[in-house]
């Protein structure tokens, strides 16, 4: 027995000797091991710094930042992903105040999570001016958001009005967004410089909600741009006195004649000007366009998008151009409906029985105009001062420039390669510089080439010609090549 307890207290000893021991060496493991981390950080941190992009100078770094991504609802994503590539870049970026300036409220995006992320931008702007995106759409037929949830992101954010630059808002039902704007009524906002609301229901039922909502009254003395689709201007309505930009979309009702009067005229400074759906009652409006006294004048603005709905009445283009009174316009921009005949229609508002009506407008843009229709011969009296064509979607493009050019070629589908005599008589928009065609066919290659080579032989040469990318990888390169001799051959973009 005693040997048994002798044994005991011997396995017992070495056994507490061992797990001293133990503890010894688990303790040096995990000093070891905090080593090896630390030689690890420093490890990549070393090679971090070796990298080429380490070489660039913070300033840099921060323009390229800053530069990186234009869309509003996409950068709040990106400022997150830059703070988190690198030490260095995450330094960098919560150093930089604008990139954190992007502040998202969502209906759909609630709780804690989303405070959280709109506080922490909020603070990481420090005092920059802010861009401001609520996002209220969701599906049709979904419940309605919790507006108790919203509130507490619109508690953070309206508050911070005197910091805003901008503010985009998309909804579903107008009425939604009525409700959330309403609190910004009677606020003040000092620098905002665009408003923009955008509704984008898909609901079979048609949304007819139009109560009428003035925003800012107390101010928003740098508000220049203002863009309204789908909702009544007047139920969204900020201050107009110091746009320069103005887009109106889609809206619900048509606008009678002195609202539609009031809304272009209420800013002196008005110099680009959108106006696309059905805008204006088109008889109102036709009654203004033919009376010589009751023109609308903006003698400011320099360009003019018109794109009345393809259900619009007949002449509705030639009542929203001669209707207005511009006499300063440099650049025009119709959309028409492919299966009406617009010409007519350009013809009458472009001779109108007297001096030019727009003498100095120096770019055109046609979409959709059908050139089977006859006349075209009258445009080159008219436009004096054009050095911009595009055509964009229209038919028969190649009749269309073969007319307005004078091109002898255009009409046999030559292409212009012999000399051609030096005309003396004056040539056809001696300014044009620069053409842009998409779609384009083989036809409309020949007279291009036509009239590129008639030009030049007239000492008013082309310089630019711009085709659709994926018309100008199906031209011939022996055609390509006789282009890139003469002009610049370029890529654009059509819609």
């Amino acid at each position: 027995m005693n040997v048994l307890k002798d044994d005991i207290a011997r396995l017992e000893g070495e056994f507490a000797h061992m797990a001293t021991v133990e503890d010894y060496l688990v303790m040096q493991l995990e000093t070891l091991r905090l080593s090896m981390q630390k030689h690890q950080s420093r490890i990549n941190q070393l090679r971090s710094d070796c990298a080429p992009i380490a070489s660039i100078p913070n300033e840099i770094l921060v323009a390229i930042f800053e530069a990186g991504i234009s869309a509003y609802e996409d950068r709040e994503e990106y400022a997150m992903c830059i703070s988190h590539v690198s030490r260095l870049w995450r330094n960098i970026a919560l150093a930089t105040p604008s990139l954190w300036t992007s502040i998202h409220v969502n209906c759909e995006c609630v709780g804690d999570g989303q405070l959280r992320m709109l506080e922490l931008f909020t603070a990481r702007s420090h005092r920059k001016p802010l861009d401001i995106t609520m996002d209220l759409v969701r599906d049709d037929d979904a419940d309605s958001w919790d507006e108790l949830l919203l509130c507490e992101q619109t508690d953070i954010v309206f508050p911070l009005v005197s910091r805003w630059r901008s503010l985009r808002v998309s909804g579903t039902f107008r009425e939604e967004v009525f409700n959330v704007l309403s609190p910004l009524r009677h606020l003040y906002a000092p620098i905002l410089e665009a408003f923009e609301v955008k509704v984008e229901s898909s609901a079979v039922e048609p949304d007819e909600f139009d109560e009428p909502l003035l925003l800012f009254q107390r101010g928003a003395p740098r508000l220049t741009h203002v863009e309204i689709h789908e909702i009544s201007l007047t139920a969204c309505e900020p201050p107009l006195s110091s746009l320069t930009s103005l887009h109106l979309h889609h809206p619900p009702n048509t606008y009678d004649i002195d609202r539609y009067r009031h809304m272009l005229v209420a800013s002196n400074h008005l110099t680009e000007l959108q106006l696309v759906g059905d805008i204006v009652d088109t008889g109102q409006l036709y009654m203004i366009a033919t009376s010589p006294t009751s023109s609308i004048k903006i003698p400011t603005l320099r360009s003019l998008t018109i794109s009345p709905s393809w259900s619009a009445g007949s002449f509705t283009i030639y009542s929203l151009l001669a209707s207005l009174e511009t006499p300063a316009l440099e650049s025009l921009t119709m959309r028409c409906c492919p299966w009406k005949n617009h010409v007519s229609e350009f013809q009458e508002v472009f001779r109108n029985y007297g001096p030019p009506r727009f003498p100095l407008l120096r770019s055109l843009t046609l979409q959709f105009a059908d050139f089977d229709q006859p006349g075209a011969l009258w445009f080159p009296s008219v436009l004096p001062s054009i050095t911009h064509i595009s055509l964009i979607g229209c038919k028969s493009s190649a009749r269309f420039l073969g007319l307005l050019l004078s091109c002898d070629a255009a009409d046999e589908g030559l292409l212009c390669t012999a000399p051609i005599k030096d005309y003396s008589d004056s040539v056809a928009l001696p300014l044009l510089t620069d053409i842009c065609l998409a779609p384009m066919e083989m036809p409309d290659l020949v007279v291009i080439c036509s009239i590129v080579s008639e030009r030049i032989l007239r000492r008013t040469p082309i310089t630019c010609v711009r085709f659709h990318i994926r018309d100008l990888s199906n031209i011939p390169q022996d055609r390509l090549e006789w282009l890139r001799e003469r002009i610049q051959v370029k890529a654009c973009e059509s819609n």
